[in-house]
């Protein structure tokens, strides 16, 4: 599986992902940048 290069502005900051395609954005905003108040459902 490939990876995708992605920017994203979060909070009025740009983000850079590069990575797998699969992951969500709810998954990357948790664990690879510390958001935790985003929450599933």
């Amino acid at each position: 599986v490939g990876e995708i290069d992605n920017t994203l502005t979060v909070n009025g900051s740009q983000i850079e992902y590069y990575g797998d395609p699969d992951k969500t954005l709810l998954s990357f905003l948790r664990d690879e940048i510390n958001i935790t108040s985003p929450k599933d459902g």
